[in-house]
């Protein structure tokens, strides 16, 4: 059988989080590591160098694994979007800026370590689980398993889940900040809407799929009350 990708979700609230109530870490759990397939497949989607997956997972290459990516939920570092060329047709250029503010440093290390604690539980351990315990070798510096290097290692090897979002944001005419009017429509621009995630003021805490279709869903009743109300079909 075929499991999927995604095998389990959990949720942390680190010493960092805003508020009591809400976790600040979504714990996503995966069958398998980055050498999977003997590092041909999942590593090239995180861009992990030769050196570096010889360095540290080409020894557990082929064997059964377990790994959990932790997610911040609500991260205070923000990129922003640029254009490369008056030339329309050209990609723009986009700044992720990832983990540029130290406090999505110090929640994700924490999270890293809650999660070593994890793998020691009961649950975990009638299955003969163990830490892969080899550092990086950018991080050596660091006493392994500690806060400074789990710190190091979230700058090393960190990634996306596709949920970038809030560059084209929906504000007041009031706000410097806003792209776009309550009704999707930018600002200054007759004629252009904008309807996806980009529109959003702040990330969701969580992932972003289901308020891409409550937008694209609101966007679609704006036009067709517009249209609407012209009495075009009369």
């Amino acid at each position: 059988f075929t499991m999927l990708g995604c095998e389990a979700l959990g949720y942390i609230k680190t010493k960092y989080a805003n508020s009591s109530n809400f976790p600040d870490i979504e714990y996503i759990f995966v069958p398998a590591s980055l050498a999977l397939d003997s590092g041909s497949s999942l590593r090239k989607t995180m861009e992990i160098t030769d050196d570096l997956y010889n360095a540290v997972w080409k020894d557990v290459g082929g064997k059964d694994a377990w790994t959990v990516w932790p997610m911040l939920l609500y991260p205070k570092s923000t990129g922003f979007v640029r254009l490369a060329s008056t030339n329309p047709l050209k990609p723009p250029k986009i700044i992720a800026n990832f983990l540029t503010e130290k406090i999505d440093v110090d929640v994700m290390a924490e999270a890293l370590q809650t999660v070593v604690e994890l793998s020691k539980t009961r649950a975990f351990q009638k299955f003969g689980s163990k830490l892969h315990d080899v550092p990086i070798p950018g991080c050596a510096q660091f006493p392994f398993g500690s806060l400074d290097y789990w710190g190091c290692s979230a700058r090393y090897i960190t990634t996306q889940l596709h949920h970038q979002c809030c560059t084209n944001k929906m504000g007041p005419s009031t706000d410097p900040g806003a792209v776009v009017d309550p009704s999707l429509r930018v600002y200054g621009v007759s004629g252009l809407r904008v309807i996806d995630t980009s529109v959003m003021p702040v990330i969701t805490g969580g992932h972003t799929m289901a308020t891409a279709y409550m937008i694209a869903e609101k966007g679609s009743d704006l036009i067709k009350e517009m249209w609407l109300s012209q009495r075009f079909f009369k």
